[in-house]
Formats: C-alpha cells, sequence, structure tokens
C-alpha cells in the first residue's frame, strides 16, 4: 500500500506592497522553493506586482487586508474601517479593539473585500486562493462574508492558519497569546469553510515564525510534514532602508530569501520525498 503523499505549498504574502518585497517573494519563486503568492489590492507595488505575476506565471491569490494602507473602496462607504482619510487602522490590536466593541461595520467589510477581489479580477488575473493580511479573515463573523466572496466569485481554497498549537510555547509572548487565540478562530472557520463546500489545505505552518521563517525553521517543517497538503506561509522581500522605515515589523525578510533558496533545504525536499505545489 502506497504511503499518503506530503504535498507542500510555499506561499509568500504581501505581493504588492512594496518593490522590495516584490523583487523578493520572484526571487524565490525563480530561484528557492515559493510556489505560490497571495496579493495585496491595496499595495503600492499592486501594478507592479501584476506585471510580474503575468510575465514570471506566478500563483496568485487575493490577500485581504483591512489593516494597513488605504482602503480600496470609496472612503464614504467604509467609514467604520479607517481614520476618515482612507487609511485602515495600522495594527492588529487597534482593529482587534474595534472589532470586539463592535465599531466595525460588517456591511462595510464586505464593501471593501468586495472591491479588494474586483481590483484583482480586473487586472486580468485569476485568484487560486484566498486569505487575509493579519489573517484578518479569520475572525468569527468576517470569515462568513470571505465564504459568501468565495461562493459568489468562484474562488475555491482559502487558508486556514490552525497551526500546532504546541509551537506557540516555545516562546511565551503577547503575540503568542493572540496567536492561540486566533487559532482557536482558525478551527471554527476550518469547519465552515468544509461545510460551504470550499477548500483548504489539511495542515498550517509558519505561523509562529511569521516574518522569520529562517532555514532551520524550514528544515523543521519539513522533518516534521504530515502526509496531506501543507501550506507553508513565509514574508520574503529585499530589504532596503526605506522598507524597513515604513514597515518596522522586525522581519527578517531578505534572511528569508537567503533560507528559501537554500541548496540545504531543497536537498532537504527532494530526499524526504516531498512534492512542491501551489494550490
Amino acid at each position: 500500500m502506497l504511503s499518503p503523499s506530503k504535498i507542500l505549498i510555499v506561499n509568500a504574502d504581501d505581493f504588492g506592497l512594496a518593490l522590495p518585497v516584490n523583487r523578493g517573494i520572484v526571487k524565490c519563486f525563480k530561484e528557492g522553493i515559493v510556489t505560490s503568492t497571495s496579493l495585496l489590492s491595496n499595495g503600492s507595488a499592486f501594478d507592479d506586482a501584476v506585471d510580474l505575476a503575468k510575465s514570471d506565471g506566478l500563483n496568485v491569490g487575493i490577500h485581504l487586508t483591512l489593516m494597513d494602507g488605504i482602503s480600496v473602496a470609496e472612503v464614504g462607504r467604509v467609514r467604520s474601517l479607517t481614520d476618515g482619510s482612507g487609511n485602515f487602522f495600522k495594527d492588529y490590536a487597534s482593529f482587534s479593539k474595534r472589532y470586539f466593541s463592535s465599531k466595525i461595520s460588517l456591511k462595510e467589510v464586505e464593501a471593501e473585500f468586495r472591491a479588494q477581489i474586483e481590483k484583482f479580477l480586473a487586472a486580468g488575473l485569476k485568484p487560486s486562493h484566498i486569505n487575509g493580511h493579519n489573517h484578518v479573515h479569520m475572525f468569527p463573523a468576517i470569515t462568513d462574508i470571505v465564504i459568501k466572496l468565495m461562493k459568489e466569485y468562484g474562488i475555491k481554497t482559502a487558508r486556514v492558519p490552525q497551526a500546532p498549537v504546541l509551537q506557540s510555547f516555545t516562546k511565551l509572548n503577547l503575540n503568542s497569546f493572540a496567536k492561540l487565540f486566533l487559532i482557536t478562530f482558525a478551527i471554527q472557520a476550518k469547519r465552515n469553510i468544509k461545510a460551504a463546500g470550499l477548500l483548504s489545505p489539511d495542515h498550517f505552518e509558519g505561523l509562529f515564525a511569521s516574518g522569520r521563517l529562517f532555514k532551520s525553521e524550514i528544515l523543521r517543517v519539513l522533518q516534521s510534514l504530515k502526509p496531506g497538503v501543507t501550506e507553508l506561509m513565509c514574508h520574503p522581500g529585499i530589504l532596503d532602508d526605506e522598507l524597513a522605515a515604513i514597515y518596522p515589523w522586525n522581519y527578517g525578510w531578505e534572511e528569508e530569501v537567503a533560507s528559501l533558496c537554500d541548496q540545504d533545504v531543497r536537498n532537504k525536499i527532494d530526499e524526504l520525498g516531498i512534492e512542491l505545489s501551489g494550490f
């Protein structure tokens, strides 16, 4: 009897965020193990990302966002999501506080997501999957909106960041506790997505190494990979001073590029018989 296959999707988030991020993602697609990427419709380098996706044959999904940058929908239609000038609230904590105090209009969330999807489609791209910046699509009522839009626009696969919980206890801090809450949302979201007849990968990795997915962690993931389809999230980029100043997230963009293009990583994939795939 044949053993179940181990299939790995290596998805790079934040395509379109900035030119250095676009360059890093494309490098890892051409020279490394990245197989897929997720595009921010409100990113400052959206047009460049669209051109690269078309010229290089990238497997591209939609990276929905309600944090960072500006709204795609007209400001007057999404007042609860912005500061009044079209700017989203900058971080996860600010958005979460507004969401759980019922200051976010779900009708406006749908309007904004619809605008982001339609901008993506108008660029001539076909989405292979959908997910959320800072996993915003996992907030309970927001997941329902995403499912509705997936069915309407014919998008069949969504990310569910249901990462192994034990990983969180290697580094206990406020960030890891927030991700534990996220995993509880993801458990229910996975059930709802399946019940709607939609798909998600069987397993998810990269949550607790977000922005710092380096060689040792990639090798750990490969060694412990389970049968079925696993999505590994990454954030490569070619760092420059401007990028670091605008997005002070303490991401190891360039080290992720080096790790994702490392020959030892490629050798380990071959050694373990892992199949790299897009969505």
